[in-house]
């Protein structure tokens, strides 16, 4: 496979715009920040070290156990940082993602930040690159192997809603829709031989 997961490294996909905010700060100020820089977290600094991560899920539950805004992100985020390097492959993340039931992880590089990697820049990766693939014969139209799916399976029933497989005439294949909210496309296509 040309594009297999396990020889793509993080560097090849991360974000290298990573907000960061002290962990000193307030909930409030962090929520600021994500909504103004249209993010879904943040990493927490101390001493000019990633100390935590503050995500959108971290504001769900921060919401249902009724912490002020006055609250300090060192309460809620979440540490130690669980990080990956620049080499990493984005299988081996993906891997970290499920094990650890995490959408986004930090990339460091001898120790400081170098960027963020989420299970949505993975699968973002994947869609382009099966397109490119396919010669544009069909959108996401890729031969999919056992190996090929045990990848793709444990990121998908991290990040979506729902899937729903439909027989395709035209690709002669069945096609994956899935519907995710945070990727900001609601239907992710990705047709699949089995």
């Amino acid at each position: 496979m040309k594009n297999d997961p396990s020889k793509i490294s993080v560097r090849d996909i991360m974000s290298k715009d990573v907000e960061m905010i002290s962990s000193d700060h307030t909930i409030q100020d962090a929520a600021k920040i994500m909504h103004k820089d249209n993010v879904s977290s943040i990493v927490a600094m101390k001493n000019n070290k990633p100390v935590g991560i503050i995500t959108e899920r971290d504001f769900v539950a921060m919401i249902s156990h009724h912490y002020p805004p006055s609250t300090k992100i060192s309460q809620i985020m979440t540490s130690p940082v669980i990080h990956v390097t620049p080499a990493e492959s984005i299988f081996e993340a993906s891997n970290i993602m499920v094990k650890k039931k995490i959408r986004k992880i930090p990339v460091f590089d001898a120790g400081k930040i170098v960027g963020i990697v989420s299970a949505t820049d993975i699968l973002r990766y994947f869609r382009f690159s099966l397109l490119e693939q396919s010669n544009h014969k069909c959108p996401l139209h890729y031969p999919c192997s056992n190996s090929n799916l045990v990848f793709f399976i444990p990121v998908f029933s991290q990040l979506v809603l729902s899937c729903h497989a439909v027989w395709n005439d035209f690709c002669q294949s069945y096609t994956l829709y899935c519907g995710h909210v945070q990727s900001k496309f609601l239907v992710f296509p990705l047709n699949l031989i089995f």
